[in-house]
């Protein structure tokens, strides 16, 4: 009986040794994993306030990893102004006005014979067939 006391308690002493040794081995890969994808979201143009990748991948390894190597690249918006359903942008709404703000082009030719451009209280001069300012967006008045 002596023998399997002995025996059943080098078991259990190396059965928990086992477990204590793989338990540590699993909480630093799942440490290192973490650290893994947070760095590849964070490559990827994630703020870090956006960034989950390190619970993506503590928690569930190589699928996060998986998860975060699939994540589209972020693009941050440059101007919330002037955008759909966005707040108007000088006083104009989406589209009155190119390119942020910029002017437009002005015509490549001269004004045709016999036309009359009309000019907008903003200076600029429209070709006659326009009822709106193509640089301010003003309507024009008669």
């Amino acid at each position: 009986m002596k023998v399997f006391g002995t025996l059943s308690e080098n078991f259990v002493d190396h059965l928990m040794t086992f477990f204590l040794v793989v338990g540590i081995i699993g909480v630093i890969t799942a440490i290192a994993m973490g650290f893994a994808c947070r760095a590849i979201v964070r490559g990827k143009g994630y703020p870090d306030n956006m960034n989950y990748g390190f619970i993506w991948g503590f928690f569930l390894g190589f699928i996060g990893l998986i998860v975060c190597l699939c994540k589209p690249v972020y693009y941050p918006p440059n101007n919330m102004y002037g955008g759909p359903g966005g707040p108007y942008y000088n006083g104009q709404p989406y589209g009155g006005q190119p390119y942020g703000g910029q002017p437009y082009y002005g015509r490549p030719f001269g004004p045709q014979p016999g036309s009359q451009d009309w000019y907008c209280s903003c200076g600029a001069a429209n070709p006659p067939d326009t009822r709106i300012c193509l640089y301010c967006g003003n309507t024009r008045r008669s």
